[in-house]
């Protein structure tokens, strides 16, 4: 997803803790996100009705109250656009375990 979909901004559960990069460290970014994934060989045109049906939910008044009450910020997007977002995570991810010489055991 691009930045517009995930900001680097305050959250609006704690609106007065300030980001990461307002702290003074640059360079960092976490970000808690949530989606709806299916198999690799389910049919596109399912995917996208699927897709639609997500994000009619999230305009939704009471859905978009219950996700602010937890703290998290609806950010419907197109499947292309989810799934680069979800490789650029593994990616980050990967790239932090290999600096950081992290090791399953």
């Amino acid at each position: 997803m691009d930045n517009q979909s995930f900001p680097k901004q305050r959250s609006s559960a704690v609106p007065d803790l300030p980001t990461i990069a307002e702290a003074g460290v640059s360079g960092y970014e976490l970000n808690n996100w949530e989606g709806v994934i299916t198999g690799a060989r389910v049919p596109l045109a399912i995917i996208r009705k699927l897709n639609a049906g997500v994000t009619d939910a999230l305009k939704q008044a009471d859905v978009v109250q219950r996700l602010a009450a937890n703290g998290s910020t609806p950010a419907a997007t197109t499947p292309e656009a989810f799934d680069a977002h979800i490789k650029s995570e593994i990616a980050k991810w990967r790239k932090s375990v290999q600096e950081a010489k992290l090791v399953l055991q």
